[in-house]
């Protein structure tokens, strides 16, 4: 159960997120990234094949990233055609007071699918970078290890990232099925 109301909390700081631009959203509790710590005894070869298989994972991050975000396209526009049948049913076929309560049900499902996914779509999205003054301010013969040593620092952001807009994708998603079927069950079900 705790999971679950993290999940949420996570899906509800990306649909926050639509309506505070520039903002960063919160993190999944179970993906805390950790810094990596280097071996002391590393030569520059070492340094070399390390930093080129981060350079490997960043890249594929972005990849994912963006595999993600034309998903939550997608998600997004079924969302609004969804939206807008459940808006034009709720308005026209509310008999009781069940039959509205469930489309409003619906609605608010859709809405927060909808907000979601907008929020993975727009929102600021990390993926690791070393940064630029450590590198410049390195010693002579001192740049590999230095670099290594901000690939480790930042080597798990990118992946952190993209789990989470993995996560309320899927959540998102979820939102969508819900909210087809308790639409879908107001035409079945005899009001």
């Amino acid at each position: 159960m705790k999971d679950v109301l993290a999940e949420m909390r996570l899906v509800m700081s990306y649909v926050a997120i639509v309506f505070r631009p520039g903002h960063k959203p919160a993190a999944h509790p179970a993906h805390i990234p950790a810094q990596l710590e280097l071996p002391q005894g590393w030569g520059q070869a070492d340094y070399e094949r390390f930093i080129d298989e981060v350079r490997r994972a960043i890249d594929t991050q972005q990849n994912d990233k963006r595999d993600v975000r034309s998903r939550a396209q997608v998600t997004l526009t079924t969302a609004l055609l969804l939206g807008g049948a459940v808006a034009a049913g709720g308005a026209t076929h509310r008999n009781s007071l069940w039959q509205l309560a469930a489309f409003v049900l619906a609605f608010i499902l859709v809405g927060v699918g909808a907000l979601a996914s907008a929020g993975v779509m727009t929102a600021r999205s990390d993926i690791g970078a070393v940064n630029l003054r450590n590198l410049a301010a390195a010693n002579s013969g001192e740049l590999d290890k230095e670099a290594a040593a901000g690939y480790a620092a930042v080597a798990f952001i990118g992946s952190e990232t993209v789990a989470v807009m993995v996560t309320v994708l899927r959540t998102s998603v979820l939102f969508l099925l819900l909210s087809f079927l308790v639409f879908a069950l107001l035409y079945v079900v005899p009001s």
